[in-house]
């Protein structure tokens, strides 16, 4: 429904032009029952004062007559509708108003350098519509404003380097999702009261100015998106500065321009800290260990960066962690067993897609049971090896597994099946072996992929695998007897070499004493003695590694035995 006849010219009074805007608004008849209007509200002091009408579904350009007729409104709200157009410049004439919100609607075009005029405005919010064109100067002289909000347009130009002593009262200034260019003026210091600063996604370079540290009061801090730089000679200073910063939560750098060594300052920054983003940079060196003391965070991603060593022990000190992504790194080593410490864990993502690059190696911790609310485990393109923990059968709200393109071995946990949320499953390229349960998630071939094991059997028709010619447990005991005699015969081998070096040994200090002695003794020995040739003619266990013929083991001893008599 447009609006299109608003308010009338000829209403008198804000009150008349309020009734007509509502009418227009609804659409007037009787057969709309304000279908497009769910939530309406109107206060009256003396003159109408505030006008909301948020989330609508209202559309067509908003009416020139709306700044003209309503001059004495100190709120107007036409967030989240599909308004079109230009942004009425006749909204000047509300010299009283004191917020005014655009947000989430259609509107085109730059923003009207007018607006920069109305010097009671507090809370500006113009976010998520297709406005273009630079950000008008006149509305850095709004020094009443507290909250400059113009996100998610198509807003160009560069940041005033003096607007740090000009909006002395801001608290919230987001100009993220625009194309923004040029450096960040270190005046942005000076702005003592704010909190949030969101200059995310733009195309900002340079450093980061150190001088940040001085935003005491600053909670939220995204500057992802843009072509900021720092490397080992300059450039990292702004995050030892940052530690100033007592109530930091959020602090995102991902898809810059980084590089050097990770400083190990950033874990001086403040144990309130809960959201830590580092990916998509070419940051190297380790992840220190003293890790552990940002206890507050719960997302900690440093996915996509050259980060190599080992994920410390330490880690399981951050006991809040709801995400933790160290995907595409140089990381290796075993995933620490203190990983099952992370009770609050809900993603894990620990996977490598990066070719040639180190991988995390041994078994998938048992410890993981304890992450009951893991939704989501990848730990694809590493180098474990072992079986697949039963425990992760007890992880009941996983909702997706990706284990694939490891060395993984044994039988698939068949409790994997009673996870009843589970609707992703890979195991692909792997060595597992044995039966493929049907239950679960194993009953449509198009939640799991099992490919690249050759030694699966059985499962739904679907996977054309062949059927099981033993049952599970025969297949363990066959695997255990395997085993068993394989160690067995290793046994005897190691005990066969070892006797034959003594035997070896004992028959050359006999030869030495020999040719030392003159003569033989004449005294009759109880036992026949056994000649030199007769050893070298004995039975063929002197030249084979496995003692297994009862017969020449008897030889053996007994050649030993005459030899351990004679010296």
């Amino acid at each position: 429904m447009s609006i299109l006849v608003a308010v009338a010219a000829q209403a008198a009074g804000d009150g008349a032009a309020l009734l007509a805007f509502k009418a227009a608004a609804i659409g007037g008849g009787h057969h709309n029952h304000n279908r497009l209007l769910p939530f309406v509200e109107v206060e009256q002091h003396q003159r109408w004062r505030l006008l909301q009408l948020g989330g609508g579904q209202l559309h067509g350009r908003i009416p020139v007559q709306l700044g003209q007729k309503l001059t004495n409104l100190r709120k107007l709200s036409l967030r989240t509708n599909s308004f079109t157009g230009d942004i009425p410049v006749s909204l000047d004439n509300m010299s009283l108003l004191n917020y005014l919100d655009l947000g989430t609607n259609q509107l085109e075009g730059p923003i009207p350098p007018q607006l920069g005029s109305m010097g009671d405005l507090r809370f500006l919010y113009l976010f998520e519509n297709n406005l273009s064109g630079q950000l008008p100067s006149s509305l850095y002289n709004l020094s009443m404003l507290q909250a400059l909000v113009v996100a998610n347009n198509s807003l160009s130009g560069t940041i005033p380097s003096n607007i740090g002593d000009r909006l002395h009262n801001i608290e919230n200034l987001n100009f993220a999702v625009n194309q923004f260019h040029g450096t960040i003026p270190p005046s942005l210091s000076n702005l003592s009261a704010i909190t949030n600063l969101q200059l995310s996604t733009n195309s900002f370079v340079g450093h980061v100015p150190s001088a940040f540290g001085r935003l005491k009061g600053l909670v939220i801090l995204y500057l992802e998106g843009n072509k900021l730089e720092a490397n080992d000679t300059e450039g990292w200073e702004f995050i030892t500065q940052l530690a100033n910063c007592s109530q930091l939560q959020q602090l995102t750098l991902l898809n810059n321009s980084f590089t050097g060594k990770l400083p190990s300052s950033i874990t001086n920054l403040s144990t309130t800290l809960q959201y830590l983003d580092l990916s998509d940079n070419r940051i190297s060196g380790f992840i220190p260990s003293s890790i552990g003391y940002l206890v507050g965070l719960q997302v900690l991603v440093m996915a996509n960066t050259s980060i190599s060593g080992v994920i410390p022990e330490s880690i399981g000190h951050l006991q809040n962690l709801a995400v933790l992504g160290l995907y595409n790194t140089n990381l290796s080593g075993l995933v620490p067993l203190s990983i099952g410490n992370l009770t609050q864990l809900n993603i894990l993502l620990v996977y490598n897609l990066k070719l040639g690059q180190n991988s995390f190696v041994g078994s998938i911790p048992q410890s993981l049971e304890n992450l009951k609310g893991l939704a989501l485990l990848n730990l694809t393109m590493n180098k474990l090896s072992g079986t697949i923990p039963d425990a992760l059968s007890s992880i009941r709200g996983l909702k997706e597994l990706y284990l694939a393109h490891n060395n993984l071995s044994g039988l698939i946990p068949s409790g994997l099946q009673n996870l009843t949320f589970l609707y992703e499953l890979d195991l692909s390229f792997n060595d597992l072996q044995g039966e493929v349960p049907k239950g679960g998630v194993f009953a449509n071939e198009t939640y799991f992929s099992i490919y690249g094991n050759g030694e699966l059997c059985g499962g739904i028709p679907q996977l054309h695998l062949a059927s099981c010619s033993m049952s599970t447990r025969e297949m363990k005991n066959r695997h255990l007897s395997k085993s068993l005699i394989i160690s067995l015969a290793s046994i005897s081998a190691l005990v066969c070499s070892v006797l034959v070096v003594i035997l070896i040994q004992l028959m050359h200090k006999k030869l030495r004493k020999r040719h030392e002695s003159q003569f033989i003794s004449t005294i009759e020995e109880p036992h026949e003695r056994v000649s030199y040739h007769a050893y070298r003619m004995g039975p063929v266990v002197f030249q084979r590694p496995i003692c297994l013929d009862k017969e020449a083991m008897a030889w053996f001893i007994n050649v030993l035995y005459m030899m351990i008599r004679e010296l």
